[in-house]
């Protein structure tokens, strides 16, 4: 689900510095992008679980 959810939001911002239009910058942004929001979804899920 956090993957999902970073994929699409990546997306969403690139799809915004698209209009610049640098590929290769946006390849390495959309990477860093989709760890970052892959990383603060586990962290999430991860402090979700422990309130339980």
């Amino acid at each position: 689900m956090a993957w999902f959810i970073s994929i699409r939001l990546s997306d969403l911002v690139l799809k915004k510095i698209e209009n610049i239009g640098v590929p290769f910058f946006n390849l390495i942004l959309g990477f860093i992008l989709s760890v970052l929001f892959l990383t603060v979804g586990m962290l999430l899920l991860d402090s979700i679980e422990k309130n339980k």
